[in-house]
């Protein structure tokens, strides 16, 4: 089961309310992370832009 499922998230596009696990499992590591008061922001460099995903106790709460 578990492989079924990582296969199925390896198909998926992100989106809000996805656990920290889940967006890693999709996008992969993070180029880098920061600690900002209550968020954890992961910061990806994509191309030529840098797109920044902000979590909340462990779930995905934006996208910029």
């Amino acid at each position: 089961k578990r492989e079924k499922k990582y296969n199925l998230l390896l198909n998926q596009k992100v989106a809000i309310g996805m656990s920290m696990h889940e967006v890693e499992l999709i996008l992969g590591i993070p180029d880098s992370i920061v600690l900002d008061n209550k968020y954890e922001l992961w910061i990806y460099n994509i191309s030529d832009s840098t797109v920044t995903y902000f979590f909340k106790d462990y779930f995905l709460v934006s996208i910029d």
